[in-house]
């Protein structure tokens, strides 16, 4: 019985150790915005271990990075956003150019699906329901967001706050709001 705890302790070492590397990897590539080094180590993460909360998040990473595009807009308006403001030569405002973050809905859509199956696989990832919200409201896709906020709320009843984040971590004070806020990578 000692041998079988004892190797069942090294096997959850050596698998979490296994799943670091892919994260801490892909969490490299990342910074770096190596899109083509994400995509082959996702795949190959996913061939090895499509078990790993952490693959679903990391795709889900991976997707978002690559829906985003800033934008440069000229407008008549700048509305509330910090702008440069335009003057022709009579030192009269023709215009306000200020940035934009557009997301690609493809990209999006292919981001929620992979955290969605992270939430699905592995419920108590409080990391990956916010991530998702965040998203949510980034895309001004506020019923989505609602919804989702409501589906958060609604299982912490079932999992009694029993949350986990980024590697399973225990979230120490589930209900306390100054708990690990998340951001995607």
């Amino acid at each position: 019985m000692k041998t079988i705890l004892t190797i069942a302790t090294l096997l959850s070492f050596a698998t979490t150790a296994y799943t670091q590397d892919y994260f801490e990897n892909f969490k490299k590539l990342l910074s770096e915005k190596d899109t083509l080094g994400e995509r082959n180590l996702l795949a190959e993460w996913k061939s090895k271990n499509d078990n790993d909360p952490e693959l679903y998040t990391s795709y889900f990473n991976y997707y978002v990075q690559k829906s985003i595009s800033d934008i440069i807009r000229l407008d008549g308006n700048p509305g509330v956003r910090e702008s440069v403001t335009v003057t022709d030569s009579t030192n009269r405002v023709v215009g306000y150019i200020y940035g934009e973050t557009r997301y690609n809905p493809k990209y999006l859509d292919l981001g929620f699906e992979s955290i969605d199956k992270g939430i699905e696989k592995f419920p108590n990832r409080l990391d990956m329901r916010f991530g998702k919200i965040h998203m949510l409201g980034q895309a001004k896709s506020f019923d989505a967001f609602t919804s989702e906020i409501v589906r958060s709320i609604n299982y912490s009843v079932i999992n009694k706050d029993q949350w986990q984040w980024t590697m399973n971590e225990p979230v120490d004070k589930p209900k306390d709001s100054s708990s690990k806020i998340f951001r995607p990578i």
